[in-house]
């Protein structure tokens, strides 16, 4: 459950493993092409746990015009966070940068953007977040740049180029790259 919510918020997705400091951040945006503005995810998605009930998660995801992010806005029955959410075409695949806006008093906001990867199908959504263990491994061999904060659970902070960025993510198998099975999440209601 804390770890699918956290997968969750960081599309959104993501709150424990973020507020735990586990996951992986950029400095930089990956190169990338594609709509900055994904029209696909505009409005309200519910979360799913993994026997595809609903759960009390929901995320709005608001368009606030072409050239710029979407306004993400996290919502569960004890916290909320809001985002701006850029889409990118990385290779083949659909990738999100994440960039805190607001966060709930008490909390320390991340100053730098929560990429992971992500695939809409009509009113279906797929989140998955990048492994910060995995990370870990692939920058100790030094196939991608970036600092790893230190225990088990430090975050990961990726400094390579942007251009650096996109080879790397739109060459490496993503099973490589994130962890468990994907966050699902189902649209409850569409912009009209």
């Amino acid at each position: 459950m804390r770890a699918r919510r956290t997968v969750l918020n960081a599309i959104a997705a993501l709150a424990a493993l973020l507020l735990a400091g586990c996951y992986v951040a950029t400095q930089k945006l990956p190169a990338g092409g594609g709509p900055v503005m994904d029209p696909q995810l505009v409005g309200t998605w519910q979360a799913l746990n993994e026997e595809g009930k609903p759960e009390g998660l929901y995320m709005h995801f608001i368009n606030t015009g072409e050239d710029n992010p979407l306004t993400l806005v996290m919502v569960d029955d004890h916290s909320w966070t809001v985002y701006g959410l850029t889409s990118l075409a990385v290779g083949k695949r659909k990738m999100f940068a994440l960039k805190q806006v607001t966060v709930p008093p008490n909390e320390k906001p991340e100053l730098n953007y929560i990429i992971g990867f992500y695939e809409a199908k009509g009113d279906d959504l797929s989140i998955s977040l990048l492994d910060s263990t995995k990370l870990k491994d692939l920058i100790a061999a030094h196939k991608i740049k970036g600092d790893v904060e230190p225990g088990n659970y430090g975050k990961v902070t990726l400094t390579a180029s942007p251009q650096e960025l996109a080879a790397f993510f739109a060459a490496t198998d993503i099973d490589k790259l994130t962890g468990e099975k994907p966050a699902k999440a189902h649209r409850v209601s569409k912009p009209k």
